[in-house]
């Protein structure tokens, strides 16, 4: 708090505990504590009872969409968590994890109990600057202040975002496996339309002859080509969107949901256009050499 800049310094506490279900199993779940007299961490998307009423020590707020896994079924609903007694006071949505393991809210206080850390312990601290004050700079500030006290991660909102997707799609191996299954697609797709376009410029060649021989270009030939190569583009990314958007239409209450922004479809689009334009080059090679002389022989 003494640094130039910073506003609020709130502590937060994240630590994997186990919950009681109404039939006496355990369900693993990852506590979320903060100290909300200063600004703490808040659920958000408060849909049922109140976010304020996480102050009161053992009380929690859940996600909807984990209801069924917690055995819950609204606010009010009481449980045990590491054999201590906790309250639903709030209900969430659209809270979830990655790795699909309920997000708990509760204050740090409480958290710490619930996760069985020392009174002191903090995992991080969520700051908030001051009005007017550059992020950046008061960023560097706090590495400077606190690298000789331990060593410690200064992330602006950004950068955490990053560091946490470059961490699941290059540090495990779920992002190597979506990495991999990308490139499989692509390659896979190449071959297929590849093959596809050589197939059918194959069965007609004598007719790309004979344009030849009535004069056509080699431009006029290969747009044909192309033409081909673009409308298998489309007719595959139209059918792919579909399937896409029927996924991320069922997937949307789920614990592991599937997004596709704007954006990423713009993008397989754009990949789908130039892995069929590429794999039609193939088909244009064997097209620029035909003889024209051929269409005499038959």
């Amino acid at each position: 708090m003494e640094i130039d800049g910073v506003a609020e310094a709130a502590p937060v506490v994240v630590g994997i505990s186990a919950w009681m279900t109404p039939d006496g199993t355990m369900t693993p779940i990852l506590i979320v504590g903060s100290d909300y007299s200063v600004g703490g961490l808040s659920p958000w998307n408060v849909i049922e009872g109140s976010d304020q009423s996480l102050a009161t020590p053992g009380t929690v707020a859940i996600d909807r969409t984990y209801f069924d896994r917690l055995g819950i079924k609204d606010v009010g609903a009481s449980t045990q968590i590491r054999g201590l007694p906790a309250t639903v006071g709030a209900v969430t949505e659209g809270i979830r994890s990655f790795t699909t393991l309920p997000y708990v809210f509760s204050d740090v206080d409480t958290a710490r109990s619930y996760i069985g850390l020392p009174s002191s312990f903090v995992s991080d601290f969520l700051v908030r600057v001051k009005p007017g004050a550059d992020i950046e700079v008061v960023r560097r500030n706090i590495i400077s202040n606190l690298s000789n006290i331990a060593k410690v991660q200064v992330l602006t909102s950004d950068q955490f975002r990053e560091q946490s997707r470059s961490f699941w799609l290059f540090g495990t191996g779920a992002g190597a496996a979506l990495v991999a299954g990308a490139v499989l697609s692509i390659v896979v797709g190449a071959a297929i339309v590849a093959q596809t376009l050589y197939s059918s410029t194959k069965d007609h060649l004598y007719e790309f002859a004979t344009l030849r021989a009535l004069g056509a270009t080699n431009r006029y030939i290969y747009e044909v080509i192309i033409y081909q190569a673009l409308l298998s583009a489309i007719i595959g990314f139209a059918l792919a969107a579909v399937i896409g958007g029927s996924l991320v239409h069922f997937t949307a209450n789920t614990a592991l949901q599937i997004v596709i922004p704007a954006s990423l479809m713009l993008e397989i689009f754009l990949v789908t256009v130039a892995m069929c334009v590429a794999s039609g080059i193939i088909a244009i090679l064997r097209v620029i050499r035909i003889d024209p002389v051929v269409v005499l022989s038959q």
